[in-house]
């Protein structure tokens, strides 16, 4: 008998970590990964430089990811947008890109959020660790829940930006592997967006 999760049980903890990680914002609720905050209001209110600006008003994010990119991070299943009970705060969806047919197991979730830039990040609000970085020219945050997952949240347009997540469905990997990860598929996204 396979020790492999079900599909059911694993897009439910994506899930759950991906709500985690966008809605901390609530005091006193920190998640489990809550300990430190960077960066500050000012940071927040500085104007970005972007090599052009991305609105993800109408995008379909299970086509941020192309067949050969998602090859070249080791997928296998074909994207699924994620329907029931998946969106956030705001109602966005992901779209989870999966290695399901052999070890390692993971995901990638990628969810575009029109409604909140990466400022949302940066105001001191949310109780998670949070760096600042660049992804292909654009500024980016990146959120650690932990040992479960890390986000890569970027400014793609005024107030809007694209999440996405890392989450390994197989043990062994550690937090700043788990960042490296989301950072190649963020880098890879930005590379489909900017051409077109």
């Amino acid at each position: 008998m396979s020790n492999r999760p079900s599909r059911a049980a694993l897009l439910a903890s994506l899930i759950a970590a991906s709500a985690l990680t966008a809605c901390s914002s609530t005091p006193g609720q920190p998640t489990a990964s809550s300990a430190t905050t960077t960066g500050n209001s000012s940071a927040a209110t500085s104007t970005a430089t972007r090599p052009k600006s991305i609105s993800v008003e109408s995008l379909d994010q299970c086509k941020v990811l192309t067949n050969e990119q998602q090859q070249q991070l080791g997928l296998d299943s074909p994207p699924r947008l994620i329907a029931e009970g998946s969106a956030d705060t705001y109602g966005n969806k992901g779209c989870a890109f999966r290695r399901t047919r052999s070890e390692p197991w993971v995901s990638y979730l990628v969810v575009p959020r029109p409604q909140e830039g990466i400022e949302a990040w940066l105001d001191g609000k949310r109780r998670v660790q949070v760096s600042e970085l660049t992804v292909a020219g654009f500024r980016a945050v990146e959120t650690r829940n932990g040992a479960i997952s890390c986000n890569i949240v970027i400014d793609v347009a005024e107030r809007q930006s694209l999440d996405i997540q890392f989450r390994p469905d197989s043990t062994g990997f550690t937090p700043d592997q788990m960042c490296e990860k989301a950072r190649q598929g963020a880098e890879l996204a930005m590379q489909t967006l900017l051409q077109r």
